[in-house]
Formats: C-alpha cells, structure tokens, sequence
C-alpha cells in the first residue's frame, strides 16, 4: 500500500521536482524525465551507474575505470543527482560514453531511462537506494550491484521506516559490495540475502594513495609558501567558528601559522566570509585570487571593501593586519578556479592582488577542487561534518593521504574504517571544541619531527586499507552481464 502511495505522489509533483532540480534548462529537464538518447556499438555491454554527488563519483572511480580496461570494455551511462556530481564524472571517469543527471524516482521517468540505455547492468554507489530503480531494473531482469555499499545510521533508520517500499526490490539485488561488516549487517537486515553480500572496503582508499599529488595554483601555493597553514576541510554550520577560536588561540604562540577554512557548501562562503570579517581577521578568497602582474580593475568606494579590518579598529593579540590589504571582493563572489562564475559566465576583473595572498594569514576556499591540493601544502588538518551530528564526517583520507595529522570530531560515523585506522596508528585524534583543538595542534606545530612521524603513519593507514577496487572488479566479474 505505501508503495502504491508513494507511486500515486509522484505525478502531482513531477512538474515541480523537475523544475527544483534541473531549473529552466531544456536539455537538463529533459534528463530528469528520462528523455534521452543513449547510443552505443553493436554487441557491447551497457553499464547504468548511478552516483548522487561528488562523493559517490570519487568512490566509483576506481571500479568504472577497472571497468574501462576490461576487453570488451562496457559503455558506461552515468547519472548523478547534482550537476557537480555530473562534473566529476566528466572530469575523473573520461571512458564514460555519457554523462547526466539521473531520472527522478518516478515509474514513467525511470522505464523512458531504461529504454534508452537498455543496460546490461545497473551498479548504484554507497547509498542510492530508490524505490523504482531497483524495482524498475527487477522487472526488466537487469542484474543490479551496491557498489561500495553503505548505510549510517541515520541512513538505515530511515530505510528501516520504509522498508515496505524497499523491500521487494532490495530482495532481488544481485550483489552488495559493502564497505565494513557493519554496512553488510544492515543491508542483510533491510532484506539483500546474506549471500549475496561481500565485505570489500572502500575503494576510496586505493584513489587516495596510488594517485599523484595535484598541482596546486599559484595564486594558492602564494599563500601557503613559508608557513605552517592548517586547513580546516569540508567544514559544516557552527564548525568554523570554532576553527576560528582555535585559530586565534594558536596564533599567539605561533604567529607565522595560517588558516584554511573550507565550507563543504561553496554556497556557504558569503556566512563563513561574515565569521571572518566578525572576528577581524584579514583573509583573502580563493576565488578571487588573481595572477601576478595582471591588470587590477579601478574601484570605487561603493565596491571596494578592504579585507582587513578598518583602520582604527581594536586588534586582538598577536593578530597583525597586512599593512595593504585594500582589495575588493564583490565581484568574486562564487568564482571558481577557472576563472568563472558558478553559473559559467566570465567573471568581473575586480579580483585581488596576488600578492595579498602571501601576507593575509587566512584563506576562505570558495571554490571546488581545489581542497585536496591545499592539503598537500598544509601542515595539520581538521576535517569537518563531524563536530556535531547529523553528517557522519567527511573525508579523512585525503588529509591522510596527503601524510598530515588529522583532527576529526566525535560524529564520524561514515569515515569510520579510516577514523580507526588513524586513532589506532596515533596519526588521528578526535576534538570536540576550539579547546581540544589547540591542545592537539599546539605540540604537533611545535615539534616538525612529531608532525612528519603521524603524517607518515597517517598514510600508511589509508594504504593498507586499499584493495577495494580490485576485490569489487573481482566480485563483479561474477555477474554474468559482466563476466
């Protein structure tokens, strides 16, 4: 019955979701409804992976490329819930034959999909669970794996609710590839028969370490040259506020240290900027960092706002200003790396100077892709979502695999495997408040030995949690859609 429900509330809300999730754009809307063309060589296997976000992508990555290598290789339709996520497909999966956004959870939407693409196979990432894919892929006898399978806690008491939903298609799935015996445990109690569930790992952790350093900008690597930076990573509401305090407290007895606040939301920046300014601190924005030598558009009073404090304004202790820090900022406002605004069009030349960037003692990273390159240049990191609960933590490997200590708080809950392989190694610790925070980092910063001895084990850790990708492909070539 509630399935029925659930079906029923779809077409009355179809032309709203549509347009909440993929705007006015014809070609997007089009995706969302499953209006596509989908072509690929005669006799080649056709694969269906779908990936919520950023996260989900990066996670798949290493299977969908061990997918690519195979002879024949498969051709690999991939559908994400956001238009970042699209993005990362595009850009870390280049054998994809395409790339969109996924169809919503409507029964109509889902089987136009499936007729385009007519997969061979459907692979669904982490947590994906929706009602008509898994459905909709039973029905037309395609064979569907949970790739790096996982289910927080808040996860599972949500899908345990609607289990009358889930259950029939949960029952036919072929194979779930879980991440921990934990994750395995609640796949079997939501219904996937316990046979057809390994334990793999996450095959994040095989990208973390066997992948090469990322070149970092030099409008970037300006600010990061000659001093220690700790980077607070992935942050969340209410967390860079205690970076900030923390900060503060550690730059009186370390006055070259620089800190790297980056919301896990880039939409967040103009909040995070607030706290920033609030606290008097001189910053700069990563999206508004121009090269050196280029040309600086004229201001105006009305649009140009120092970064700095005013003059005249009380500083806290050992908290200096840069003595020149005069650049404006509207016109930065949601750039990215590549010189673009969020939306695509060319940004406005009122960026800041790139000498800024290597006086300014914090740095708000408002734009995507740029993090795990910072950390490579950083010296301590915090990774947030985890302070408070509700988010689970996001990445530990990166800072890990960057062979940093890292800082994470209390609810990590969906980093868990490498939160324990750091705890355990001595190259994690766990903080809860601005306090712990600079008890941790204060030794660490004061003893370069000390630092590089837990940023080695760090690494260590995620390496010797890596395989995943390999024990997947090995799984998967069980199916016989992909044998």
């Amino acid at each position: 019955m509630l399935k029925l429900i659930y079906d029923a509330l779809w077409y009355p809300v179809l032309p709203v979701a549509a347009l909440a999730s993929a705007g006015l754009d014809r070609q997007k809307l089009k995706q969302r409804l499953g209006r596509i063309e989908a072509q690929a060589d005669a006799g080649q296997p056709r694969v269906w992976l779908h990936a919520a976000s950023v996260g989900e992508v990066e996670g798949a990555r290493p299977i969908a490329l061990g997918l690519s290598l195979r002879n024949p290789a498969p051709a690999l339709f991939i559908t994400c819930m956001t238009e970042t996520g699209c993005q990362a497909a595009r850009a870390g999966i280049c054998g994809a034959r395409a790339v969109m956004l996924a169809p919503l959870d409507c029964r109509a939407c889902v089987r136009r999909f499936l007729r385009a693409v007519r997969p061979h196979t459907l692979l669904i990432a982490e947590t994906e669970l929706w009602p008509n894919y898994l459905l909709a892929a039973r029905r037309a006898g395609i064979p569907l794996a949970i790739i790096n399978g996982r289910l927080s806690t808040r996860s599972f008491t949500r899908y345990r609710a609607l289990r009358s939903i889930f259950r029939s298609g949960l029952e036919s799935v072929a194979l779930v590839l879980a991440q921990s015996d934990e994750d395995a445990g609640r796949y079997a109690m939501l219904g996937v028969p316990q046979a057809r569930i390994t334990v793999v790992g996450n095959p994040k952790f095989d990208l973390e370490w066997l992948r090469d350093p990322p070149s970092l900008r030099p409008q970037l690597e300006a600010f990061t040259r000659g001093r220690r930076v700790f980077v607070a990573g992935s942050t969340a509401p209410g967390e860079e506020a205690i970076m900030i305090e923390a900060y503060r407290g550690l730059r009186r007895r370390f006055p070259d240290l620089a800190l790297v606040l980056a919301p896990r939301h880039p939409h967040r920046a103009a909040e995070v900027e607030a706290m920033i300014r609030a606290a008097r601190l001189d910053y700069v924005r990563a999206g508004e960092l121009r090269g050196h030598g280029q040309p600086r558009a004229d201001r105006t009073t009305a649009r140009g706002q120092a970064h700095a404090p005013q003059a005249g304004a009380e500083q806290p202790a050992g908290e200096p200003t840069a003595p020149d820090a005069t650049a404006g900022r509207q016109a930065g406002k949601g750039q990215t790396a590549s010189g673009q605004t969020a939306n695509g069009h060319d940004a406005a030349p009122d960026l800041m100077p790139f000498e800024h960037a290597a006086r300014a003692p914090a740095l708000l990273l408002d734009t995507l892709g740029e993090l795990r390159a910072l950390y490579f240049h950083a010296t301590l990191a915090f990774v947030g979502g985890s302070i408070r609960p509700g988010r689970g933590g996001q990445s530990l490997a990166e800072p890990a695999a960057a062979a940093l200590p890292v800082m994470f708080g209390p609810y990590h809950e969906s980093q868990r495997m490498v939160a324990r392989a750091l705890l355990q190694s001595g190259a994690g610790c766990i903080v809860r408040d601005a306090g712990e925070i600079v008890e941790a980092a204060a030794p660490l910063l004061s003893d370069a030995n000390l630092r590089r001895t837990k940023g080695e084990r760090a690494r260590a850790a995620v390496k010797q949690l890596g395989g995943a990708a390999e024990r997947s492909l090995m799984a998967l070539s069980r199916l016989s859609s992909l044998g």
